[in-house]
């Protein structure tokens, strides 16, 4: 026994399922665009790490034939604060007291 319901506006039922259809296959081939990329990506990453590796092996060969040498010690002094001096921050003060009343009289 089969049933059939009828449909309103068949064509424009039948238009929004094709353009439904067309964005998800946007969306697929945006996602396998994507899937590719990061496949490339992974390649780049694995041959860098291969490369920083065969670097770090030079790096020690090289260490390992330069002489040794003791190298001075070289002191690091800190920077002290700047103080700001307390005159300069008054007339700041001032200043920012006389705007602040230029303000009130033009309001």
């Amino acid at each position: 026994m089969s049933f059939y319901v009828p449909i309103d506006n068949p064509t424009e039922i039948q238009k929004q399922v094709l353009i439904s259809s067309k964005k998800i296959i946007g969306v697929l081939k945006s996602y396998e665009e994507y899937r590719k990329v990061r496949e490339e990506k992974l390649v780049q990453i694995l041959e860098f790490k291969k490369v920083l590796d065969e670097l770090s092996v030079l790096n020690k060969k090289l260490s390992d034939k330069l002489p040794k040498t003791s190298a001075p010690k070289v002191k690091v002094e800190k920077e002290k604060p700047v103080k700001v001096e307390k005159k300069h921050l008054a007339a700041l003060e001032k200043e920012l007291a006389d705007i602040e009343k230029r303000l009130q009289k033009l309001d």
